[in-house]
């Protein structure tokens, strides 16, 4: 039957019994025909097929000492066919046993069977690798091409490297080139692009891409898509093969659908595709356009059952398959809706088969795709926080940073908690840039791990000081913290309200050495966080005043009624060096200490004025306005290119308030604001108070302005830190700026706004805070007159005193 390769499924059943009848008399060479003939021509495994294979295996294993070496050969390649995976396992681990002892009277095509049938069954049988290649690399001149690739392709599998091994393959193709048909050529280029990159040379590389374009039309699909993703490994650039490659697959995305095709790609092929297309830098719209219409189209008929085709990564795509796929069109910016939900079931559907760097690559896929699915964020995040103790420090960074950039209302606190906790732990093993992307991954989230950043704080500083010992060779050959990852943290710990100022100077420093690197984004960036430490510094400094004179007050009367004794004063004085120490710690960073860096960001921003987009003419606003009004000496001392970019990011304001007060005047105000908001508002028009939603004042919004200088903020959970009651820095930044330019504001948390229930309780409450902001406007108002006439008359008794200072001195 097998000679004469005629197929009968009944014969074979009709023999299959009298095989396993006789199998105890059956010799060596019957077993092993029994099995190829299984073997090659493919016979259905039903229970009386696979008893008969089971009897020839376990006959041949009782006989394993009489194998030679056609026999091991055979027997090994054959089991590959005809057994099921586990059973297929224990057999070729058992019969590897045996190569040691024939390999050295293996032909060269014998030991290539012998390793593909190892890596086949996933045999890592280290003395039996160690043959087959001593004995190969003796008969190197006898090497035809499949006998190359098949050898190479083989260890790769196995992730078993041996530098002789791919080192004579590598010449063999370099030798032989022209004869390596399309098969030979994909597996030869994919074994050397696991392991052997480095072994090719220029020349190499470049008859690889020759023979591979003079067969393009001759590959399948399987082999197109696997010959491209292992020279794109290999690091191919070639500009005719690359777009050799784009045609040929445009052709047979288009012309070849059908799953049983030989040219058609199934979901594995238009992974690897994709990858390739990605790892050459070639991202055309057209192409990838095509590649995801084939891809939806094999994604329907999965979803209805339909055929896949035959053949190795033909059938149901594995979780591997889908992550690659996702993250591909994610690097290429493919947004095709319907795309995105088939993918999204198959993410559902195969969420704890995904590996770490699966899961990770997903996660980075969905973000930058803008996948907004709340199911697929949960699944993905609910992994991560299962897999939190045994993830890999670098992927769960990775995870932690797509999480990050997803949409918000999907976050989970328990896998922010997770993830805490693990780099917590383990934060001595993470490198400054992991270090700097996870502190940007928890600022952009608000969750504020105070261990977290005092940790990730001193470390970052030691790796910064260590950098700057070292010499400038040294630093060029490790790897330094990027710009946009340095400035990334430095905001991020500004926003995340750190104190502590030495992290600050440090980065600070080495930003100012980096200031010709920096982008617009980059300035922007640095810009806003300079602002935010400013304003942060300043309330400590008024809050620690403030404590000093209650704590005073509040000891006079105590020393006036009884002196303390020896102990008290002891404890008094330990806890007063407490306060100064803390207050040094948290308040130790003056004002000023960073107007350099500022002036330096202002003087790059100017040189940029005619690209500056609408973000950064933002934060241009902000800071003019904040240096106006509590730093006039260094505004005022600012150069004219920096004045003047200033003066043009406050006029540009002109036209947004504008605009904003016709749409407050029509009473669209509210068209952008909150659910909250839009309450708080329904509130006051029930409570007869007039107000104007949306008020726009310079570069700020007022939530809510109730008359001349009076105004009302209204603080969502956005405006607090992830669990917990404290104000973000930029809501005390902007409560801050509003009070700087006059105005009495008063926070309504939405903490406050849940409590009352009913609409009576509502509008109670609204009166009486308008009246308390009232009697805290004229407060203000009669301190700022008490303050003027204090300043007036000590000017008057200045200009009564000049007179009399001479007339002091003659005396």
């Amino acid at each position: 039957m097998q000679q004469c390769g005629w197929r009968s499924v009944r014969t074979a059943q009709q023999l299959a019994a009298a095989i396993v009848c006789s199998v105890r008399t059956a010799g060596v060479s019957c077993c092993r025909e029994l099995l190829a003939a299984h073997a090659r021509l493919r016979l259905p495994l039903d229970a009386a097929a696979a008893a008969a294979v089971a009897a020839a295996a376990q006959r041949l294993l009782q006989q394993a000492a009489a194998l030679g070496p056609k026999d091991v050969a055979l027997v090994l390649n054959s089991s590959t066919r005809c057994m099921y995976s586990s059973t297929r396992s224990k057999f070729a681990a058992a019969v590897a046993a045996q190569v040691p002892r024939v390999a050295a009277a293996m032909r060269p095509q014998q030991l290539a069977l012998a390793a593909h049938a190892l890596a086949a069954a996933a045999a890592r049988h280290a003395a039996a690798l160690a043959a087959i290649e001593a004995a190969a690399l003796q008969q190197t001149d006898h090497w035809t091409p499949q006998d190359a690739a098949l050898l190479v392709s083989s260890f790769a599998k196995l992730q078993v490297y041996r530098h002789a091994l791919f080192a004579a393959a590598a010449k063999h193709g370099q030798q032989q080139t022209a004869s390596y048909g399309p098969q030979d050529l994909a597996l030869l280029c994919s074994g050397l692009a696991a392991f052997g990159g480095p072994l090719l040379q220029q020349q190499q590389l470049l008859l690889l891409q020759q023979r591979a374009t003079q067969l393009l039309r001759r590959f399948k699909g399987p082999e197109l898509a696997l010959t491209s993703f292992a020279l794109a490994k290999l690091g191919c650039t070639d500009t005719a093969w690359l777009h050799a490659l784009a045609d040929e697959a445009l052709y047979r995305l288009a012309v070849y659908r059908h799953p049983s095709s030989p040219l058609s790609f199934s979901l594995f092929d238009l992974q690897q595709l994709s990858t390739a297309f990605i790892k050459m830098h070639f991202k055309d719209p057209r192409l990838f356009a095509v590649i995801a219409q084939a891809a939806k189209h094999r994604l329907r008929l999965l979803a209805a059952g339909g055929p896949q085709g035959r053949g190795p990564h033909r059938g149901a795509p594995n979780a591997q398959t889908i992550a690659c796929l996702l993250h591909a069109f994610g690097r290429a910016g493919v947004r095709d809706k319907e795309l995105l939900s088939l993918l999204e079931q198959q993410v559902l559907l195969l969420q704890q088969q995904f590996s770490s760097a699966g899961l990770g690559m997903v996660a980075a896929a969905a973000a930058a795709l803008g996948i907004r699915n709340q199911r697929v964020w949960g699944a993905l995040q609910q992994q991560g926080a299962l897999r939190g103790p045994q993830m890999p420090l670098d992927l769960l960074v990775l995870l932690l940073s797509a999480v990050s950039r997803g949409p918000p209302k999907a976050v989970s606190n328990s896998f922010l908690l997770a993830a805490a906790a693990r780099l917590r732990l383990h934060i001595l093993l993470l490198p400054a840039a992991a270090l700097a992307a996870a502190v940007v991954a928890f600022e952009r989230v608000r969750w504020r791990d105070s261990a977290f950043l005092a940790r990730a704080a001193r470390l970052l500083q030691q790796q910064l000081q260590q950098q700057q010992q070292q010499p400038q060779q040294q630093q060029q050959q490790q790897q330094q913290l990027s710009t946009r990852a340095l400035c990334g943290a430095f905001s991020a710990f500004a926003k995340l309200a750190y104190r502590d100022p030495r992290v600050y100077i440090h980065l600070g420093r080495e930003i100012y050495q980096r200031l010709h690197q920096l982008t617009q984004e980059d300035a922007a960036t640095v810009l806003y966080a300079l602002l935010l430490l400013q304003a942060s510094s300043k309330q400590q400094q008024q809050q620690q005043q403030q404590q000093q004179q209650g704590a005073g007050a509040q000891h006079q009367p105590l020393q006036e009624l009884d002196e303390p004794s020896e102990r008290q004063q002891q404890q008094q004085q330990q806890q007063q060096q407490q306060q100064q120490q803390q207050q040094q710690q948290l308040g130790g960073l003056d004002t000023g200490h960073f107007d350099g860096l500022l002036l330096g960001v202002l003087q790059l921003l100017q040189q940029q004025q005619q690209q500056l987009s609408a973000a950064t003419v933002s934060r241009l606003q902000l800071a003019g306005l904040y240096l106006r009004l509590y730093r006039p000496e260094l505004h005022e001392s600012l150069g004219a290119p920096a004045a003047a970019l200033l003066s043009r990011a406050a006029a540009a304001a002109a036209a947004p308030a504008a605009a904003a007060a016709a749409a407050a005047a029509a009473g669209s105000g509210l068209a952008l604001s909150s659910l909250l908001h839009r309450s708080v508002s329904r509130a006051l028009a029930a409570a007869c108070i007039p107000h104007c939603s949306e008020a726009r004042v310079g570069p700020l919004t007022l939530d809510l302005l109730l008359g001349p200088q009076l105004c009302l903020e209204v603080w969502g959970p956005t405006h607090y830190y992830r669990c917990t009651l404290m104000r973000t820095a930029a809501a005390a930044f902007k409560l801050t700026l509003i009070q700087g330019l006059g105005f009495t504001v008063a926070p309504l948390s939405y903490l406050e706004w849940q409590q009352l229930q009913t609409r009576d309780a509502k509008i109670v409450f609204l009166h009486k805070l308008l009246k308390d902001l009232q009697q805290q406007q004229q407060q203000q108002q009669q301190q700022q007159q008490r303050q003027q006439q204090q300043q007036r008359q000590q000017q008057q008794q200045l200009e009564e005193g000049s007179p009399e200072k001479p007339q002091a001195l003659t005396a």
